[in-house]
């Protein structure tokens, strides 16, 4: 199973490059300090080119470790490229808005050590401090400021997962170290459904003798959540006291419910284009339509700024107390 790492990717466009590598693009916004997108996740040969527009201030670009890549600060406008040929994680940061280790204007660069992920993918991440030990017997400590949290003698541990009801979940990665050689450390994603038999595992990720820090990924063949019938658990299970965890992701994506067999609208059939979407509309109480008698929803006529006021109100749930 290949070690590999998921990260959240904003405003990123990939370009075809002549070869089997990509372009990535990294923006200074006119006017802010900040890289946007702060964190991308390429593969071994991809190149990343950093714009400062015209408008933007004096920036650079410096990596972390001081040799891998280097921009001096220079009035925008400005572009500047590196082709990554190894793989790992590099942070960088301008010179005189930023620093090390993530601070001020900085951002993140991951090679070939995370699984990239598709941009409509949602991560709910269970942090190393949300799980609980299954026997009281195993203490847990914390690895200094680091903040990864040690359970010795191969401890199992466990947290509940929330997701929304039928989201579709895509995989999971385990943020951890493993110092043992000889037992691996492993995440799984359960679904339990019967009282009366085990829950069965929906993703398995492990470290397979990994020695040391890294991001270590599964897929999840086609899940759709069901909140009413099953309920989700993630296990991880320790090797020994030489393993360490720092969180669990789990990815999942937003789905939109089948429709019912019977059209609610006498100008949306079934075998409209929108159908799905609409009866989701109405599902959700988004809308009634355009007409009660006979029930039409007018799926042609422009919408309103104040209809979708309505819309975007209902659907997004707006609300604050008086």
């Amino acid at each position: 199973m290949m070690k590999r790492l998921t990260g959240i990717v904003l405003f990123v466009v990939l370009l075809a490059a002549p070869s089997f590598a990509a372009t990535v693009f990294v923006e200074v916004p006119a006017g802010a300090l900040v890289f946007q997108p702060r964190s991308i996740v390429i593969q071994v040969g991809d190149t990343v080119t950093w714009r400062n527009p015209t408008g933007g201030g004096s920036h650079g670009v410096q990596s972390d470790d001081g040799t891998s890549f280097s921009f001096p600060v220079t009035p925008a406008p400005w572009t500047f490229s590196h082709t990554f040929m190894t793989v790992g994680t590099f942070p960088y940061y301008c010179q005189i808005h930023g620093g090390t280790n993530g601070s001020g204007m900085s951002g993140i660069i991951f090679v070939g050590n995370r699984t990239q992920h598709a941009a409509n993918e949602h991560i709910l991440q269970l942090n190393a401090w949300d799980f609980s030990p299954t026997l009281s017997s195993s203490p847990t400590s914390n690895t200094g400021n680091t903040y990864m949290r040690i359970f010795p003698n191969g401890a199992t541990i466990v947290a509940g997962v929330n997701l929304p009801t039928g989201s579709q979940i895509t995989g999971i990665e385990l943020e951890g170290c493993d110092q043992d050689a000889t037992f691996d450390m492993n995440a799984q994603l359960l679904k339990c459904t019967s009282f009366s038999q085990d829950c069965p595992i929906l993703a398995f990720a492990f470290t397979q003798g990994f020695p040391g820090c890294g991001y270590f990924s599964a897929g999840v063949n086609s899940e759709t959540v069901d909140n009413l019938g099953n309920t989700y658990v993630a296990v991880i299970n320790t090797a020994s006291n030489l393993t360490a965890v720092r969180a669990l992701r789990i990815y999942y994506r937003s789905a939109i419910s089948y429709p019912p067999a019977t059209a609610t609208f006498s100008d949306v059939p079934i075998t409209h284009p929108f159908y799905r979407f609409i009866e989701a509309l109405v599902a959700s109480g988004i809308t009634a339509g355009c007409s009660a008698s006979p029930p039409q929803y007018c799926p042609d006529t422009p919408l309103t700024r104040g209809q979708m006021a309505v819309f975007l109100a209902r659907g997004l749930g707006l609300f604050w107390p008086n």
